[in-house]
């Protein structure tokens, strides 16, 4: 049964119509002509497809984690198949063969071109911006953390 309402945590509504975020939203539409808020057609979808589920892999877990094979079977024949290929483990249920083929389809919506792109600059930038990210981090913890132990004299 889809979900109609929203989860109590998610106040997209009220924070889109009041508060400090709609204070913040109508400065910036005035400045910018922009919404920083999804339409609310874009998250009544959402919402929805908060009870959409994927039935090959319920399907799996169903006959597999919950069926004869047991969880601990099911486990090592996933992580076989993770590991080297589907084809590389003969024994695996007719429900773990059509999860693995739908792994493998590209939905019609991606694009190639800038999934490369994406992963192009995450190369080029990605990792050191992490890494200066952490650092920064650290660093602030050690400060608070020798500020914290100062010899009171």
């Amino acid at each position: 049964m889809p979900i109609t309402r929203p989860p109590t945590a998610f106040r997209y509504r009220q924070a889109r119509e009041r508060g400090t975020h709609a204070r913040i939203r109508r400065v910036v539409q005035a400045v910018t002509g922009t919404d920083l808020f999804p339409s609310p057609a874009i998250t009544d979808a959402f919402v929805a497809g908060l009870s959409t589920g994927d039935p090959i892999a319920e399907r799996f877990v169903r006959e597999t984690y919950h069926g004869e094979l047991g969880a601990r079977k099911s486990r090592e024949l996933l992580e076989r198949a993770l590991t080297s290929s589907i084809d590389d483990v003969p024994e695996a249920p007719e429900s773990m063969r059509a999860l693995f083929e739908d792994f493998e389809r590209l939905p019609d919506w991606v694009a190639p071109d800038l999934v490369e792109e994406g992963a192009a600059v995450w190369r080029r930038w990605g990792t050191g911006r992490a890494s200066l990210a952490s650092a920064s981090t650290r660093r602030k913890r050690a400060v608070r953390y020798l500020d914290g132990h100062r010899d009171p004299r």
